[in-house]
């Protein structure tokens, strides 16, 4: 049962993650993008297209389906590797972020897109609480 809790939450940062960057290794951005740490993720980021979005709510649909995590902690799982590797670009290079408030903000979009799809997966399977099934027998 444990294993199964948490297996969501360790999924779900890599999903997110290829939400952003598959399409970009499909369709490459016609300039790349410096950065001083991860210019795939920058290139990513930077770049996001409708094709990443759908990605991003097909993720939300699949850990929502598929795990008994909240939603609300699946989105911000989803999207976890993206603040945590602008801290480490700011670190190594304070300049490379500057408007890193409204950078995080858009993160905090992706996850409420993650969060609203895993539990409309969660309705469509039909357990109406956005956890598991398993929570509210009595």
């Amino acid at each position: 049962m444990l294993k199964r809790k948490f297996a969501g939450l360790l999924v779900a940062p890599i999903f997110g993650l290829l939400s952003l960057i598959i399409p970009i290794l499909i369709w490459p951005p016609s300039r790349r993008r410096d950065a001083p740490l991860f210019p795939l993720l920058s290139d990513a980021v930077e770049g996001v297209g409708w094709q990443a979005l759908v990605l991003l709510l097909a993720s939300g649909c699949l850990l929502g389906w598929f795990t008994t995590n909240r939603a609300l902690s699946l989105g911000a799982a989803t999207i976890a590797a993206l603040p945590i590797a602008a801290m480490l670009e700011m670190v190594k290079d304070p300049t490379s972020h500057n408007l890193f408030p409204l950078e995080f903000a858009v993160y905090a979009f992706y996850g409420m897109l993650v969060t609203l799809s895993a539990l409309g997966a969660r309705r469509l399977r039909g357990d109406h609480g956005g956890r598991s099934s398993e929570s509210h027998a009595p």
